[in-house]
């Protein structure tokens, strides 16, 4: 139920929205204005130019402007939500693959449409997105039959940006963001409390010692379970403070001199194995252009910069990207020109755990690491999460990230 004060919006297809704040009157007269639609806007559809009104197939058009309103480091991230029937699977990951279907989720094998790139087959997510004049999305078979098998999937077709008559311009577009992860992270037991709730299950199942009370190696067999000061020693498992076995002389991290030994504290407040994984991020894009002409002779040039981090530990997109776009038309009858694009990036991704296992990934392995476990033994190196007898026996998932 509405409130004075509060406002509706009515919309209809064909039709322009129309918000109304409401008020004291209990009668409202709406009436909504058509859609004003440019038929004779230009499309590019295959190697032709073709007015709106003149296209019979199902094409789709993507401004500029709605591509880059969304800070992403790839074009084919950037069309997520931007035409009805294609559908942008992504992890959000810096440069991660990219699913594109535009025939649905049901077919088998590679779908992936097939992009051109000022009228050649290329990469798109090779290209500075500031970059980009138009981006057509050809649906169904009338609109890129032009292509014929290779277009099966599908076709997006982009064209790239042009030095115009007129004096020199010289312009910039940048952003700066920042992404933050969740801000609490996963709420799990502290170590004693997972202790108590051992206790209770060995003591519900009947799993109990001699004495009448549960066992367990870091717990101890008393009435209650006890935390101790060290998680492990080498091979050993539980310790308390003054135990031999957790004496520093005894500890070694170098192979060569014999059996490594790590001595590695029990952390009895709990590691936050979440935040420790994943950090605020900061991204930026810069795009400069310089571009002019005249009647004869058309210039642009533009030089690109992406740092897209992200917020899973060394993983992030650079991209450097410059681009020469001229044209020189000869008494109206030739015209030569090139369309040159350099790009360099540097793209290290979470991938699977060369450790891992079954767990498959560094950020899956930190979701399951015991929160008893520090990041560190007592030298400061890395705890490796596990000992001779295989309590935990995987590598320290953080550790792997700075490492990586």
């Amino acid at each position: 139920m509405t409130a004075i004060g509060e406002t509706l919006e009515f919309s209809f297809v064909g039709y322009t929205n129309k918000q109304i704040k409401l008020n004291e009157n209990i009668f409202l007269n709406i009436s909504l204005n058509t859609t004003v639609v440019n038929l004779d806007e230009i499309l590019v559809t295959g190697y032709v130019s073709q007015k709106i009104k003149d296209i019979t197939g199902s094409v789709a058009s993507v401004k500029p402007r709605e591509l880059t309103a969304l800070p992403a480091g790839t074009v084919e991230q950037m069309l997520q939500g931007r035409v009805a029937g294609l559908s942008v699977i992504t992890s959000g990951e810096p440069g991660a693959p990219t699913n594109i279907r535009l025939h649905g989720m049901g077919n088998f094998g590679d779908v992936s449409p097939l992009y051109i790139i000022d009228g050649v087959p290329g990469e798109i997510n090779s290209l500075n997105p500031d970059d980009i004049e138009t981006l057509q999305v050809l649906k169904d078979a009338a609109a890129y039959s032009i292509y014929g098998v290779r277009g099966a999937n599908g076709v997006i077709v982009v064209t790239t940006r042009k030095g115009k008559n007129g004096k020199t311009r010289i312009s910039y577009d940048g952003y700066v963001g920042w992404q933050q992860p969740l801000k609490k992270g996963l709420e799990l037991l502290s170590p004693m409390e997972n202790g108590e709730m051992i206790w209770q299950s060995l003591k519900n199942s009947g799993q109990l010692g001699p004495n009448g009370n549960p066992s367990h190696p870091l717990y101890g067999n008393g009435p209650d379970p006890v935390l101790p000061d060290y998680y492990y020693a080498g091979p050993f498992v539980g310790l308390q403070s003054g135990d031999p076995r957790v004496d520093p002389s005894l500890y070694n991290f170098d192979p060569s001199k014999g059996n490594v030994y790590q001595i590695i504290p029990f952390n009895k407040t709990g590691t936050d194995w979440f935040h420790e994984m994943f950090k605020p991020a900061f991204s930026q894009n810069h795009t400069a252009t310089v571009s002019g002409g005249s009647e004869k002779n058309l210039y642009l040039f533009s030089f690109g910069y992406l740092d897209q981090q992200g917020t899973l530990l060394n993983t992030f997109l650079k991209r450097f990207t410059a681009r020469v776009n001229t044209e020189y038309n000869y008494r109206n009858k030739f015209r030569i020109g090139e369309n040159l694009q350099l790009s360099y990036s540097e793209n290290p991704q979470s991938g699977k755990s060369v450790t891992g296992g079954q767990y498959n990934s560094d950020a899956n392995l930190a979701l399951i690491s015991d929160p008893a476990q520090p990041l560190y033994d007592i030298f400061g190196e890395w705890n490796p999460l596990g000992n001779n007898n295989s309590i935990a026996a995987s590598d320290n998932p953080v550790g792997s990230r700075y490492n990586a």
